[in-house]
């Protein structure tokens, strides 16, 4: 079960960042958009291990997982 919530919640972050990037109008508020994005996630990682610990971990790893994709794969946009 740990393993479905870390690959759940990791696609979450990225696709979630990969929205909020397409709706900006302009490079500054993409960022500014993905950037809301992941202090949303990372907030709601952090409430995850307050309230359920055991759970908890699982969503942290799922969202550094996220951030790591959301920065190579934006990275890679942003040089193409």
């Amino acid at each position: 079960m740990p393993a479905g919530i870390v690959i759940v919640s990791a696609l979450v972050v990225a696709g979630g960042a990969k929205v909020a990037f397409e709706l900006g109008s302009t490079m500054m508020l993409s960022i500014a958009s993905v950037g809301a994005w992941m202090m949303l996630c990372l907030g709601l990682a952090y409430a995850g291990v307050r309230l359920r610990p055991g759970v908890g971990g699982a969503l942290l790893v799922g969202f550094g997982i996220g951030a790591l994709l959301v920065l190579v794969f934006g990275g890679m946009q942003m040089l193409a």
